[in-house]
Order: structure tokens, then sequence, then C-alpha cells
């Protein structure tokens, strides 16, 4: 199953200052989904911190590609990937106490990271802004949006009806000045 071949972005990209002052539909959102959503640190250490709940990552597929083969869907409008070089593609859960709450898909450009970071990417257990953070030093997160969408296959796994909405949010990941990944969240359900 692809989630992401049937994505349909139906409130485009925001960013989050423009989007907490004006979407009605943001505003009827329970505070705690707000601020994930908004969180530009780290979703990880903010959920755990939030739920009081260690936070699970289950790695659901990942492939390498070169970076030449966009999604222009996700990714029109920010800065691309060096092209020429071979990314990795993951997919991921982010579960808290057996409980889906966020589909996540990661591109992250592998040239120049050490064996030992790039190891930790590979194996797919530990969310990417903490691998980044605790081995490869200050991590950054540019390009923050928002945007509602409809993923019939997300929908459907999820035991929802296939034009249920979801939230998601984008963003890129530089560690110092390299860009290193660029990631979309689709917010399922909240703890």
């Amino acid at each position: 199953m692809d989630i992401l071949s049937s994505l349909q972005i139906f409130e485009g990209w925001q960013g989050c200052l423009s989007l907490t002052e004006k979407s009605a539909s943001f505003s009827v959102l329970d505070p705690p989904l707000q601020q994930a959503l908004v969180c530009d640190g780290s979703l990880t250490r903010h959920l755990e911190t939030t739920t009081g709940k260690p936070l699970r990552v289950r790695l659901e597929r990942q492939t390498l590609r070169p970076s030449w083969q966009e999604n222009l869907v996700l990714w029109q409008g920010l800065p691309q990937l060096p092209v020429g070089k071979e990314i990795l593609v993951r997919e991921a859960w982010l579960s808290i106490a057996r409980k889906d709450l966020i589909f996540a898909h990661s591109e992250m450009l592998l040239d120049g990271l050490a064996q030992v970071v790039r190891s930790a990417v590979e194996q797919g257990e530990e969310p990417l802004g903490m691998v980044f953070q605790e081995r490869d030093g200050e991590v950054s997160r540019q390009h923050l949006e928002l945007a509602r969408v409809r993923a019939p296959e997300l929908a459907l796994r999820a035991g929802m009806l296939p034009h249920h909405p979801f939230w998601c949010r984008r963003s890129l990941f530089l560690t110092g000045s390299v860009m290193r990944a660029r990631i979309l969240e689709m917010f399922l359900a909240w703890p």
C-alpha cells in the first residue's frame, strides 16, 4: 500500500503563523494538538513530554533512490535536495502505547554522514531529529508548513472513511548548514 500515491491537499501549505491566525479549522482543534502541529523543535520530545509516555518508531519501509526523483505535490515551493545524490526514503509510524499517532515520510541525504549516523538512520528505530541531534550535531527545522489533506489509503488503514481529512506538516532538517532531510508527518490521532 502506498499511502502517498493518493494524497490530496485540499487546504494548501501555509506557514504556522498564517494558519494559526486565519484558519477556522485550526482554531477548533484541541490546544495540545495545535501545539504539536506547530512544534518547531523535536516533535518526539514534545509528544513524550505532553503525554508522559515513550514514543515508539515502527519502520514500515525504506529504499535508496537518486535525489532527482521528486514528488512535487509534497515538496513544491521548498528547497530541493542536491541533484545526483543518493537519498534514503523512509516511511514509519510514530506510536504511543501501541496507538499509531503519526505517519511519517522522510527523504534523507546520506552523502557526508558519519558511518555511525548513517547506520542509526538506516536501522530506522529512532526518530530522525534525535539521531541527527545526538550523533551529528546541531539540528534545525526550517520551512515548517501545515496543510489539510486527504489520504484514502491512510484513512482506510486507520479504520476511517476514505475522505477523512488529516492535518499534515512538512519541514526541512538542516545539520549545520547542510539540508539533510525533508519530513512529512500526517497526524492520525491524538493520545
